[in-house]
């Protein structure tokens, strides 16, 4: 082998090592806004202000709470405001995995 075909390869091995680096780094840092993501809590209210919903990060009820105005209603209009707070929260999930896609870096912009 001669020496330029031997300093090739190196140059070849040590681009391919910087580049397993950065994407070891950029994997570390999606990894890291995702664990964010799922930490968050959501918070939905129905139109009537009766119901607040909770979801976290994965869609999961986390709270739900109950206002004065909710001791009025009758059990379908309660699981109507549940839900309607509910789908509130998960609008809100919605669109904060939406703007993730914003904040997750592009593969080699991460140095």
């Amino acid at each position: 082998m001669e020496p330029d075909e031997d300093a090739g390869g190196l140059s070849q091995l040590d681009s391919m090592r910087e580049r397993a680096a950065v994407y070891r780094q950029y994997v570390a840092e999606v990894t890291e806004i995702m664990a964010r993501s799922r930490a968050e809590v959501h918070t939905g209210t129905d139109e009537a202000g009766a119901v607040t919903a909770q979801v976290d990060g994965q869609g999961l009820v986390v709270g739900i709470a109950l206002s004065r105005a909710a001791v009025r209603l009758d059990s379908r209009g309660l699981g109507a405001a549940v839900m309607a707070a509910l789908r509130a929260a998960e609008q809100g999930r919605t669109e904060a995995l939406l703007a993730l896609g914003s904040r997750i870096p592009a593969p080699g912009a991460v140095r």
